[in-house]
C-alpha cells in the first residue's frame, strides 16, 4: 500500500490484507505549497446564531495549500458531529464556501450522511462549481440539507489539478482529529496521520428552517409518561418568540397532531394551545405504544412553521435499561465470579417495576437466566467455563407478554487458562510447558543440521524427511520464511496479523514477526526419520530491537513443538499459532497475537498435539513420480502412514493416472497389516505415457473407511514432454537484451535453487531487480510440426504488488512468422489484470507459492509455423523484489529450436535439400549417448536413424531408405539436450 499523504518521505508500516504488501518506505504522493503568510481568524462557536451561521474548524486562512505530487482528484472534507450540530437541530445547509489557493479548476461539493468516524455514508446532495480564481469559492445548493442534529454530517468539496498545483488551502493547524482534516485520494483518511497537521479552509453556511416569514418551531419538546400513567403521556416544550428572519411574535397556537406506532398511517389532529401554556396533557391512550407527537407553530396570518416531532411509550419504554457489569473474578482455571447491578430503570429512564432476572452471555452466547426481581440491589453469580479467554456480557429481562430484553452491559473479558487451548474445528489442541500436566521443556541439538540463509523478508523451500500430516493435507515440503512461520506457499509477510488469517492456507506461525536473519544469528536445519527441527539461533527483529533462541519440530505423527530457549527484547508483536484451509471450519489455534494473552518466555515449549484417532491411515508421498516425464515406462511408488492408535490389516490402495479427464491406468496395492506410526512403501505395475501432454494427472486413494478420510487421497499433476529445455548444460540458446538483468546460472536468491537441476534463468541470480526495469528475453527460434501446440515452463516469482495494484511483473509474448510479438495467455489467465510496470497489461505479480508452472496453448501456430516466446519484465520507480526465475521450458507436442546451438554437446553440418548423410560434431570432452530420430511433416516418427555413445570428435551417420518426396525434420538429442533440423526430400 502506496502512503497517500506525507509532506516529506514517510517510514512506517501500514498494514493491507495481503501479507508483504506494505513498503517500509515510500515516497508520498501529495505533497504542500509551501507554508506562506496567514490571515488569523477563531474557530467558530458552535453556538446557533440567527439567522444564518457559519460551521468551520480551520483557525486561520491560507496558510498552506495542498495537492496531490502527480496531479489528478481527491476530495477534502470536515466532518459535524452533533456535538457542533446540537444547536442546529432542523435548521437548513444551504452554502458550502472553501478558499481556493490557486489556478482555475472544476469539481464539485458533496454533502454525505452519518457513516463511520472514519468516512462518510451514503450521498445526500452534490453542487458543481467553477473557480477561476483564488480566494473564497461560494456554492448555493440547489437542494439544501436539513440538519439532523443526532447524526454526523460530511461537507466534501472535490477537485481536479494537474502536477504541480495546490488548490484548496489549509490552515495553520492542530488539526481537529476526526473532523477538520478528512481526505480522500481512492480512500478516506486524515491528513494529520500522514504529517499534514491541518485543518481545510471549509465553511458550512446554515440557516434557520423555514421560510423567512414563517414562524419558528417550538423548541426544547419532551413527553413523558411511566407505569404510573399508562394511558396518558405529557408534552412539554419552549414557545418561540420570533420568526425566521428575526420579527417578533406576538399571538400564536400550538398545532399538536400524533401517530401511534400501531397506525403509521394515520395522523390524528390532537388540539391546539394558546401560547404561554407550553404543556399538554394527552390521555385516552394505550400502554406500552409508542406514540410520535407533532409540533407546529400557527400564527394567526395563517403561517406555520416547520413541524418538530417528539416520541414517547404511553406507560413509559417498555425495555428495561441495562444491567451494570461490575466484575468478573477468576476464581480457578475453569471458574468465574460476575458481579452486577441490576437497573432501576426502563430504557427511557422511568422507573422499573417489573424486573424478572438478568441473562448472562459468555463468549456471546446466553448461558443461563439469573432469577432476580429487585432493582438497583448487587448480585453475585458464580459461572463454570471452558478454560480460557471468556467474555462476560448481562441483559436485563422483564415479566411481560411478550418479554423485552434490554440492550447488553458493557463486556469485561478475563482469561481463565493461557497454559492450554482447543480443540479447534479439526480437534488440535495444545498445552505448554507452564501447564501442571503439561510438557517439560522440549530441546534439540541442531548442531549437525544444514545451515540455511535467508535474507531479510526471504524465504526458502525445506524438503521433509518424512510425510507430514497437517489438518487435511499430508506435505513432504514447506517453505519457511525468515519471519518466523512455515508455510505451504512461498510468502514473505513481515507483517504478522490475528488468526484465522486466508491469505496463507497453512501457517505454523513459532515466532511470526518482522525478524532479520542478516543482523546476526543462524538458522539451521535438522532432518532426521524421527523430527525435523528449524532452529532460529539468536535471529534478531528488525532494527535490533529483540534477539530470539528458538525451535519449531515436527514429528511424524503431525505433533508440532514450539520452543523457546532464551528470549529477549520486543516480545509482543508476534503471532504464535497453527491454521489450516485459511482458518475456515475453525481450522486455527492461537496462542498468542500481539503479547495478548501473553508474551513467551525463556525455557518455555508448547506442545500442539494432532487429534488422535483409533483408526486413521494417511497418504505420504509419490516416490518417483516427477513434474516431468519422459514418453518412458515408470514404476510408480508411494508411501502410506498410519497414525492411528490400531493396526490395520488387508487395505487396499488405488492408483489412478488420469489424462485429462480419461482415466488411463488403474491398479491396486494391498498393505497385508501396518501398525502404530509405520510407514508402508508400495509399488504399483509399471506404466508408460502413450504421449506428451500437459494434462495427466496421478491419484492416490486409501480404501478404508477410517475415521479421518481427508487425508485418505492425495494427487499430482504431472507433464509428459518431447522437448525440454532444463538449462542445466547450456542456456538453452536462450537471449536477452542489451543491458537488461536477466541472468542464466545459479540461484542464490529469491528461491535459492533452481525447478530441477542447479541451473535456470532469472532476473537477477543474487539480488532484487533493478527500479524502472524493462527487459526481454527471448527463446530461440522454435518450429511447429503440429497445429496448436503447447508449451509450459516452471516459474518462481516475487514482483511487487499490493491488494489494489500490481506495480511490477512479468509477462509472456510470441512472435510467429517473424512477425511482431503478441500477448498470449496462461490456462487460467494471469494473476493480475494490470500491471503498472508492463502499460497496464495483465501479467504474472506478487508472490508465487513456490515454483509453479504456467502452460500456454497457441492455436494460432500451424505446423511449419517458426515462433519464438518473449518473457518480458518491467518494475515502475521505487521498490524492488526477488523477481522472476524461469526453468524447465517444456514442450509437449514435437517442437524444438532449429538454432545452430553453439553451446551444445554437439553440432550439426548438412544441407536443407537431405542427400542420405547427416555430419555431426560430438564436443565435449566425454563420450555422448546421441540419438537421431527422424519424422515426417504431422510429427509422426518415421525412423529411428540412430541410437549410441559416441566418442568426442567428428562422426556421419547415414540413411539410404526410400523416402516419399516433401518436408521431414530431423531430431538429434543427448539426455539433456536436443536440436530439430527442418529438410526436404526431392526424389
Amino acid at each position: 500500500m502506496r502512503y497517500l499523504f506525507s509532506l516529506v518521505i514517510v517510514t512506517g508500516f501500514l498494514t493491507a490484507g495481503t501479507p508483504g504488501e506494505v513498503k517500509k518506505e515510500e515516497t508520498s504522493l501529495f505533497s504542500t505549497a509551501g507554508r506562506g503568510t496567514a490571515i488569523v481568524r477563531s474557530r467558530a462557536d458552535f453556538s446557533g446564531k440567527q439567522p444564518t451561521d457559519t460551521l468551520y474548524y480551520y483557525n486561520s486562512i491560507d496558510y498552506n495549500a495542498i495537492g496531490l505530487t502527480n496531479g489528478g482528484t481527491y476530495e477534502a472534507a470536515i466532518r459535524l458531529t452533533p456535538t457542533e450540530l446540537g444547536s442546529y437541530g432542523n435548521w437548513k445547509l444551504i452554502k458550502v464556501r472553501f478558499y481556493h489557493h490557486e489556478g482555475s479548476h472544476n469539481g464539485q461539493v458533496k454533502i454525505y450522511d452519518q457513516g463511520t468516524t472514519s468516512e462518510p455514508g451514503s450521498i445526500i446532495t452534490t453542487e458543481p462549481y467553477s473557480a477561476s480564481t483564488a480566494g473564497w469559492i461560494e456554492i448555493t445548493l440547489s437542494n439544501p440539507v436539513i440538519i439532523d442534529n443526532s447524526r454526523d454530517l460530511w461537507v466534501s468539496v472535490e477537485i481536479t489539478h494537474a502536477a504541480g498545483e495546490y488548490p484548496i488551502s489549509v490552515d495553520q493547524g492542530p488539526a481537529v482529529s476526526g473532523k477538520g482534516d478528512f481526505v480522500y485520494a481512492g480512500g478516506w483518511g486524515e491528513l494529520a496521520n500522514y504529517g499534514l497537521n491541518y485543518n481545510w479552509n471549509i465553511e458550512a453556511i446554515v440557516q434557520l428552517p423555514g421560510e423567512e416569514g414563517d414562524p419558528l418551531p417550538p423548541e426544547n419538546l419532551s413527553a413523558y409518561s411511566d407505569y404510573t400513567t399508562p394511558t396518558s403521556i405529557t408534552i412539554s416544550w419552549t414557545d418561540p418568540t420570533t420568526r425566521v428572519d428575526g420579527t417578533p411574535l406576538d399571538s400564536f397556537r400550538i398545532k399538536i397532531l400524533r401517530v401511534a406506532e400501531t397506525n403509521l398511517s394515520d395522523t390524528t389532529f390532537v388540539d391546539t394551545v394558546r401560547n404561554g401554556i407550553q404543556q399538554y396533557e394527552d390521555t385516552g391512550l394505550t400502554d406500552g405504544t409508542k406514540y410520535t407527537y407533532i409540533l407546529q407553530t400557527w400564527t394567526y396570518d395563517d403561517s406555520l412553521s416547520i413541524p418538530v416531532t417528539v416520541s414517547w411509550y404511553a406507560g413509559g419504554d417498555p425495555w428495561p435499561a441495562p444491567p451494570t457489569l461490575t466484575a468478573v473474578n477468576v476464581i480457578d482455571d475453569s471458574t468465574i465470579e460476575i458481579v452486577g447491578v441490576t437497573p432501576t430503570t426502563q430504557r427511557d429512564g422511568t422507573p422499573l417495576d417489573d424486573l424478572a432476572g438478568i441473562n448472562v452471555y459468555i463468549n456471546g452466547s446466553l448461558h443461563h437466566f439469573y432469577p432476580i426481581t429487585d432493582t438497583g440491589i448487587t448480585f453475585y453469580d458464580t459461572v463454570t467455563v471452558i478454560p480460557g479467554r471468556v467474555s462476560v456480557y448481562l441483559t436485563a429481562l422483564d415479566n411481560e407478554v411478550p418479554q423485552h430484553e434490554s440492550e447488553p452491559s458493557q463486556t469485561i473479558e478475563v482469561i481463565t487458562n493461557v497454559h492450554s487451548g482447543g480443540p479447534d474445528g479439526y480437534g488440535y489442541t495444545f498445552m505448554d510447558s507452564d501447564y501442571p500436566t503439561g510438557p517439560e521443556f522440549i530441546w534439540y541439538d541442531s548442531g549437525a543440521g544444514e545451515v540455511i540463509s535467508l535474507s531479510d523478508d526471504g524465504n526458502t523451500s525445506i524438503t521433509l524427511p518424512f510425510a507430514f500430516p497437517f489438518y487435511d493435507s499430508t506435505v513432504t515440503e514447506l517453505y519457511l520464511c525468515s519471519n518466523g512461520f512455515l508455510s505451504t506457499a512461498s510468502i514473505t509477510a513481515y507483517s504478522n496479523q490475528d488468526l484465522p488469517y486466508a491469505d496463507i492456507p497453512y501457517l505454523i506461525a513459532f515466532f511470526w514477526d518482522d525478524l532479520n536473519p542478516t543482523l546476526g544469528g543462524q538458522i539451521r536445519y535438522l532432518a532426521t526419520q524421527d523430527y525435523a527441527i528449524i532452529h532460529f539461533e539468536n535471529i534478531q527483529h528488525f532494527g535490533g530491537t529483540g534477539t530470539y533462541n528458538m525451535q519449531v519440530i515436527l514429528y511424524p505423527n503431525g505433533d508440532i513443538v514450539m520452543s523457546y530457549l532464551s528470549m529477549t527484547g520486543t516480545l509482543n508483536s508476534s503471532t504464535i499459532g497453527i491454521q489450516g484451509n485459511g482458518g475456515t471450519n475453525e481450522w486455527y489455534l492461537k496462542y498468542s497475537y500481539n503479547g495478548d494473552p501473553v508474551v513467551v518466555h525463556d525455557n518455555l515449549t508448547i506442545y500442539w498435539k494432532r487429534p488422535e484417532r483409533s483408526h486413521d491411515l494417511a497418504v505420504g508421498a509419490f516416490l518417483n513420480l516427477s513434474d516431468l516425464m519422459t514418453i518412458e515406462e515408470i514404476t510408480p511408488m508411494a508411501t502410506v502412514r498410519n497414525i492411528g492408535q490400531n493396526t490395520e490389516t488387508n487395505v487396499d490402495v488405488e492408483l489412478l493416472i488420469l489424462n485429462g479427464a480419461d482415466t488411463i491406468y488403474a491398479d491396486t496395492a494391498n498393505i497385508a497389516s501396518i501398525a502404530p506410526d509405520e510407514v508402508d512403501t508400495l509399488t504399483f505395475v509399471s506404466f508408460t505415457p502413450p504421449g506428451a501432454g500437459f494434462d495427466y494427472q496421478a491419484k492416490l486413494n486409501i480404501l478404508l473407511a477410517d475415521e479421518d478420510p481427508i487425508n485418505n487421497s492425495m494427487s499430482k499433476s504431472f507433464i509428459v514432454y518431447t522437448t525440454l529445455y532444463d538449462f542445466e548444460e547450456h542456456t538453452g540458446d536462450f537471449t536477452a537484451d542489451a543491458g537488461t538483468q536477466w541472468e542464466w546460472g545459479i540461484p542464490t536468491y529469491g528461491p535459492s535453487s533452481a525447478h530441477s537441476g542447479q541451473r535456470c534463468w532469472a532476473t537477477a541470480l543474487a539480488g532484487d531487480y533493478a527500479n524502472d526495469a524493462d527487459w526481454s528475453l527471448y527463446s530461440p527460434i522454435l518450429i511447429a510440426t503440429q497445429d496448436a501446440p503447447t508449451f509450459g515452463f516452471f516459474h518462481w516469482y516475487n514482483m511487487e504488488a499490493y491488494t489494489s495494484t500490481a506495480y511490477d511483473g512479468g509477462n509472456v509474448a510470441i512472435s510467429i512468422n517473424g512477425g511482431p510479438y503478441t500477448l498470449i495467455t496462461p490456462r487460467g489467465n494471469y494473476p493480475r489484470s494490470s500491471v503498472v510496470g508492463l502499460g497496464n497489461e495483465p501479467g504474472f505479480s506478487g508472490t508465487s507459492a513456490g515454483w509453479e508452472r504456467a502452460i500456454f496453448d497457441l492455436p494460432s501456430v500451424s505446423a511449419g509455423d517458426t515462433f519464438r516466446i518473449r518473457f518480458r519484465f518491467a518494475s515502475d520507480g521505487s521498490e524492488t523484489r526477488p523477481g522472476w526465475y524461469i526453468d524447465d521450458f517444456v514442450f509437449g507436442d514435437f517442437v524444438s529450436s532449429i538454432a545452430e546451438g553453439g553451446n551444445r554437446p554437439f553440432s550439426i553440418s548438412m544441407p536443407t535439400i537431405f542427400k542420405g548423410e547427416i555430419s555431426f560434431i560430438v564436443k565435449t570432452d566425454n563420450a555422448q549417448k546421441l540419438e537421431v530420430m527422424l519424422y515426417d511433416v504431422s510429427g509422426r516418427r518415421v525412423a529411428k536413424i540412430f541410437s549410441g555413445q559416441l566418442a568426442p570428435g567428428s562422426h556421419k551417420v547415414s540413411y539410404n531408405n526410400e523416402l516419399s518426396r516433401g518436408i521431414y525434420f530431423l531430431r538429434i538429442s543427448t539426455e539433456k539436450s536436443s536440436e530439430i533440423r527442418k529438410i526436404m526430400v526431392t526424389k
